[in-house]
């Protein structure tokens, strides 16, 4: 590493650049502190869940709020390591991997060209966190909205990186019922397994490319990757910086799951949230060419759950209510009339 390191948290006064790859990174003065302090009012919040959960769908309803700024899924707190998960045990990025992160969540928020760049080449990962929450501010405060709301469902599994990056951030998570998330998700690691296994077996390519179609270990990893994310949400469950919204109470009664999560946020409920249809291709980007984000571009279906009897045979679904927690059911995982 070519560059010296300097104190973490130190203000960069001098100008520099390198390369990473196709991105030019220059450095520019920072203020000290946690990146954001100055934007008096502002509130920062992230929608996290399992895939398939319909983070999406509460992502595109919160953004017709006149006081929401929301922009595509940017992935940022995973890709600031791209392939080099263990320099997160020693609290470092991998430069390259961060800068490319950097330049894409500038595009993503719609900065125009002006203003710092990125922190330049910095080996800790808090300092490309600040910088998250630099950026994302400089595009609310720009926008005009006083709340933004960055939705990643990776971000999940990566908690304690925002907590530490973003001041005062707070968490919604959505949940879904295990059987309809699992055969969502199987279904799109079958149509798409390039881009769709990765996420359920750890990027492993060479386990993954290995497989059949319909090898029962996909099925497997998907059943413990909802699993694995629902207890992280319940596990915060009663946090005072999380809330948890079920996606069945969403479905059927947008406006009383809506409200708390407007209050959680500190924003008045507003109707025009009901007609979500009409931004969610701002908020999808170029998802929005996907078949499996057609449903967010079209009113509200009260009807759901057939996907499980029609994706999954009933070998398959034996296989899924006996490896999922509780069946799958949020009422049993959450407790009778429990709120989530």
């Amino acid at each position: 590493m070519a560059a010296r390191v300097r104190a973490q948290g130190c203000p960069i006064q001098e100008s520099r650049s390198f390369r990473a790859g196709a991105v030019t990174m220059t450095s520019a003065p920072v203020a000290t502190g946690e990146a954001g302090r100055g934007h008096v009012g502002l509130r920062r919040a992230f929608i996290v869940g399992c895939p398939r959960s319909g983070t999406t769908l509460l992502q595109a309803m919160l953004g017709r709020h006149p006081d929401v700024f929301t922009f595509p899924e940017t992935h940022f707190f995973k890709k600031a390591w791209g392939r080099m998960w263990r320099f997160k045990q020693f609290g470092l990025a991998y430069p390259p991997a961060a800068a490319h992160a950097i330049a894409e969540l500038r595009r993503e928020v719609r900065l125009d060209g002006s203003g710092p760049v990125a922190p330049g080449f910095w080996p800790f990962f808090r300092t490309y966190g600040r910088w998250f929450t630099h950026i994302v501010d400089r595009a609310c405060r720009e926008a005009g909205k006083s709340v933004w709301i960055e939705k990643s469902p990776i971000h999940l599994h990566c908690l304690p990186d925002i907590v530490r990056a973003v001041p005062a951030a707070r968490f919604v998570h959505v949940l879904r019922d295990g059987r309809e998330v699992v055969a969502s998700f199987y279904e799109l690691c079958l149509r798409d397994p390039t881009r769709w296994l990765g996420q359920v077996l750890a990027g492993d390519k060479q386990v993954y490319l290995r497989m059949e179609p319909h090898d029962g270990r996909i099925l497997r990893a998907v059943i413990a990757r909802w699993n694995r994310d629902v207890q992280i949400s319940l596990h915060r469950r009663g946090d005072p910086a999380h809330h948890l919204v079920r996606y069945d109470r969403l479905i059927a009664d947008p406006v009383a799951t809506l409200r708390p999560v407007c209050a959680f946020l500190g924003i008045e409920f507003d109707d025009g949230m009901l007609e979500y249809w009409t931004s969610a291709p701002e908020v999808l980007g170029w998802r929005a060419q996907f078949e499996h984000m057609q449903k967010v571009l079209r009113p509200l279906d009260p009807q759901h759950g057939a996907k499980y009897v029609q994706v999954l045979s009933a070998a398959q679904r034996a296989v899924v209510e006996s490896g999922l927690l509780d069946g799958g059911d949020l009422d049993a995982l959450l407790g009778e009339g429990a709120p989530a």
